[in-house]
């Protein structure tokens, strides 16, 4: 709680080079949150956009435990984000944060002792829980719009799926062309066709299912460190990434209080999507075949022939 209102702050901190622009600006479509500055005026309700943001992030930074500060903080954020994208441009860095700050304000509003109850524990992993699927909703819906984009482009032939195994790579030299960025890895990932193709659909495949992992607690350490090489991935190759994102899923997942702290690695590999469908089909058609299906065959030459043929 203290580490994700403490990193608030530098969110806070990092925007204001943008706040002199916002406090000269004569004209501006707020988002519905912030409607009410067309009442007020950009010249007077900015600045208290601002100001709030600010003291609402201290505040909430020093007293994490109380509500009022949390819900302060979020409505604020909210006024925020509101300004900032009603210049036609829609920046998605900290709606993750956004929504994980707002289901932050159902933790209790009172002193957070050492020692707590069963129930009280209850409630607060509950609300951690909500937050990681929060944040792991989020990434599934980015990769189901990928693989529909994806499997629409490759039903048409006039476009470019990262499907085909030269899509990725394909897609990546037109960015580089357009952004004139060069990346680390971006030239590299454009030769070589098929790397760019298994980096893509191991991509698909992390934020598709990154949903379940919510269920999974086995898996929410090593699916963590999965998407956060996502971002650095993206960074290398067509430079751009959301390091708001990146400490998100590294508090909820990396640091998540739910996940064991000793695991093997074949109860990880059948917790993956895909593979935990399948053994649990195996499970249950080795089940229906019978006890005899799970036991080892028995060995005729070591055994008695007539108690042999009695188990036959």
């Amino acid at each position: 709680m203290r580490a994700f209102y403490a990193a608030s702050l530098l969110w806070i901190t990092r925007s204001m080079s943008g706040w002199p622009g916002l406090l000269q600006v004569d004209a501006a479509d707020p988002q519905w949150p912030a409607r009410w500055l067309d009442a007020v005026g950009l010249e007077r309700g900015i600045p208290l956009i601002l100001i709030g943001y600010v003291l609402a992030g201290i505040v909430v930074a020093i007293l994490p435990q109380w509500r009022p500060a949390r819900l302060a903080y979020f409505l604020l954020l909210l006024q925020y984000m509101a300004l900032e994208n009603g210049f036609g441009k829609i920046n998605h860095g900290l709606h993750a944060w956004l929504f994980v700050s707002g289901l932050l304000v159902l933790l209790p509003s009172r002193r957070w002792p050492s020692r707590r109850s069963i129930a009280e524990r209850h409630y607060f992993l509950s609300v951690f829980v909500a937050c990681q699927l929060m944040v792991l909703f989020f990434y599934t819906l980015t990769g189901l719009w990928k693989v529909f984009y994806n499997v629409e482009a490759l039903i048409n032939p006039a476009h470019t799926s990262s499907l085909h195994f030269s899509g990725f790579s394909r897609i990546l030299a037109s960015r580089i062309l357009e952004t004139n960025q060069d990346t680390l890895l971006g030239e590299i990932v454009v030769r070589n066709e098929i790397v760019g193709w298994a980096l893509f659909n191991a991509t698909m495949y992390l934020e598709g299912a990154s949903v379940l992992i919510a269920f999974r607690p086995r898996l929410h350490r090593p699916w963590g460190f999965g998407l956060i090489l996502v971002h650095m991935g993206t960074q290398l190759t067509m430079g751009f990434t959301f390091p708001e994102n990146i400490l998100l899923v590294g508090l909820l997942l990396v640091c998540s209080p739910i996940a064991p702290d000793r695991m093997s690695i074949n109860e990880a590999v059948l917790d993956l999507p895909g593979i935990h469908l399948l053994s649990r089909r195996w499970k249950r058609l080795a089940a229906a075949r019978g006890p005899a299906w799970n036991e080892p065959r028995c060995d005729s030459r070591r055994r008695d022939p007539v108690e042999h043929l009695i188990d036959r």
